[in-house]
């Protein structure tokens, strides 16, 4: 740990000196958060650098941060600006219950800590995914979104962090969202390195055969989407994809159940440069019998093309 001597922080040498025990938590999710606890985060000048107006979340946070460090992966990495912490553990569910719902009462509504993004946050968090799961970057993605946040929301939410933003994924949507929009949405309009593992729409969504009109030339060849139970119905169908070609900070992964209450939603991330064990997906109802609950993993060594997970919730 550093001093205050290193950081010469005057006064705070003896104050930090007191915080030592407190500051633990906070150390360990970043290297420049080691000086952020109790009455060190007003007095030294590296917390005023990072934090910002993250300052006293930081600070409440403190004590379950250290315990999201396993479920989020690599602090260091995610953390930035405290609210992008407590973005990713205010809608985690199941195990993480008991540590992420501190989070949630020191977050608040999103309303509180995204800017220009408040009037669209409070309406919209408790239905909309994308706005209520990105935190920090509702300004960019939300603010373009507000037209489209009605009756596509759940296709943006899988989508808007693979394809980018909402107004490019979610327009075309308005004509096609069907029984299969859970399904075919996500497959329909992914681009880049998904483009030929998607699998067509028409074979995944049954019904979406005759709908799904461009999304066989988008979704590629058949024969490329692992399936399984497509006489479910098409809420049951739940299709998740990262790529390990792509940056750590572009890995987060949402599953979206459009039948099902909005506490169910996951927002989960994964890094590719963190270890196996630490890819771990979740299944959304954790009030199922254990067989139904999914815990899967996906191996940054496999080929892009190898990371397509579904989970089917019967």
């Amino acid at each position: 740990m550093k001093t205050c001597a290193v950081h010469s922080c005057g006064q705070c040498r003896d104050i930090c000196g007191q915080c030592r025990d407190n500051c633990g938590p906070c150390r360990d999710i970043s290297g420049q958060c080691r000086e952020i606890c109790g009455p060190c985060r007003d007095i030294c000048g590296p917390c005023r650098d990072i934090c910002g107006q993250c300052r006293d979340i930081c600070g409440q946070c403190r004590d379950i941060c250290g315990p999201c460090r396993d479920i989020c992966g690599p602090c260091r990495d995610i953390c930035g600006q405290c609210r992008d912490i407590c973005g990713q553990c205010r809608d985690i569910f199941g195990p993480c219950r008991d540590i992420c719902g501190p989070c949630r009462d020191i977050c608040g509504p999103c309303r509180d800590i995204c800017g220009q993004c408040r009037d669209i946050c409070g309406p919209c968090r408790d239905n909309c995914g994308p706005c209520r799961d990105i935190s920090g970057q509702c300004r960019e993605i939300c603010g373009p979104c507000r037209d489209i946040c009605g009756p596509c929301r759940d296709i943006c939410g899988p989508c808007r962090d693979i394809c980018g933003p909402c107004r490019d994924i979610c327009g075309p949507c308005r004509d096609i969202c069907g029984s299969c929009r859970d399904i075919c949405g996500p497959c329909r309009h992914i681009s880049g390195p998904c483009r030929d593992i998607c699998g067509p729409c028409r074979d995944i969504c049954g019904p979406c055969r005759d709908i799904c009109g461009s999304c066989r030339d988008i979704c590629g060849p058949c024969g490329s989407l692992l399936s399984t139970s497509c006489s479910a119905p098409p809420a049951q169908h739940l299709l998740l994809i990262t790529s390990c070609s792509d940056l750590p900070a572009q890995h987060p992964l949402l599953s979206t159940l459009c039948s099902a209450p909005p506490a169910q939603h996951l927002l989960l991330s994964t890094l590719c440069s963190a270890p196996p064990a630490q890819h771990l997906l979740l299944s959304t109802s954790l009030s199922a019998p254990p067989a139904q609950h999914f815990l899967l993993s996906t191996s940054c060594s496999a080929p892009p093309a190898q990371h397509l997970l579904i989970i089917i919730r019967t």
